[in-house]
Formats: structure tokens, C-alpha cells, sequence
């Protein structure tokens, strides 16, 4: 029932999370869950204090949030979506979260990633092409 994406950096998480976002009213009708924090467009901050054991009004209400529709018939898939999986355990989130039924997640060659990262740096101002040699 629970589903979580280890959504490793420069991987697509972020596309992933906007198209489950975008979709859920019809993903529900699927049965599939996506649920996020009011207000927020993603779970990846929620998820990043749940996970270092920090708690807020927001944590609360969103680990109640996944726990109702642990309990709701209608539901078959909860999924969680986030970067944050890739450097915690599984039994770290299940203590968490709950138990996981079932994981995803995406590799990437690493001479992409690496320029996918550098692209990104000069795109954002990080690097200036006339430093580059």
C-alpha cells in the first residue's frame, strides 16, 4: 500500500513529483494517493523533518494525513516521492512512515549526471562560461 520513489539527484524526482501533482484527482480515481502537506506543491520538506526526527504542527498533520488514507478502502497505493530516501534506510522510514509494500527509483550514468549538474550551475549563475578554461 505504501510506495516510495528513492528519487536520487538529477534523476527526474522533480518532474515526477509535478506530474503527480498535476494528476491527482485522476490518479485517486485510480485509487493512487499522493498526498502533500497543505499548501506545498511537493512532500520533500515534510518528509525531510519527519525523517531527522523533527517535528512540527505540519508533520503531525501530514503523518495523520497518511494514516487516514491507510485506513480508506478506496485507497490501494500511497506514494511518497522525495531526494530525502536516497541516504536513509528503509528501516529508517518504516519506523517513520510505516511499513513500505513497495520501492522505485531511477540510476543515472554518471557522466550524464555530472553534466546535467554542471548545466544546471551555469544556467543558475553558479558558473560563468567565461571561467570556464
Amino acid at each position: 500500500m505504501l510506495h516510495i520513489h528513492l528519487g536520487h539527484h538529477k534523476t527526474g524526482t522533480s518532474s515526477l513529483q509535478d506530474f503527480l501533482h498535476l494528476n491527482e484527482s485522476r490518479l485517486s480515481s485510480w485509487g493512487i494517493a499522493y498526498p502533500r502537506p497543505d499548501g506545498d506543491p511537493d512532500q520533500n520538506e515534510v518528509l525531510r523533518t519527519i525523517l531527522q526526527n523533527t517535528s512540527n504542527r505540519k508533520t503531525a498533520e501530514f503523518l495523520r494525513k497518511i494514516e487516514k488514507l491507510k485506513s480508506d478502502r478506496s485507497v490501494d497505493r500511497i506514494v511518497l516521492v522525495s531526494e530525502i530516501f536516497q541516504n536513509i534506510s528503509p528501516s529508517d522510514i518504516q519506523n517513520k512512515i510505516g511499513p513500505i509494500s513497495t520501492a522505485s527509483g531511477y540510476l543515472r550514468n554518471k557522466a550524464d549526471y555530472f553534466y546535467s549538474s554542471f548545466v544546471q550551475s551555469v544556467a543558475g549563475g553558479v558558473y560563468h562560461l567565461s571561467q570556464i578554461g
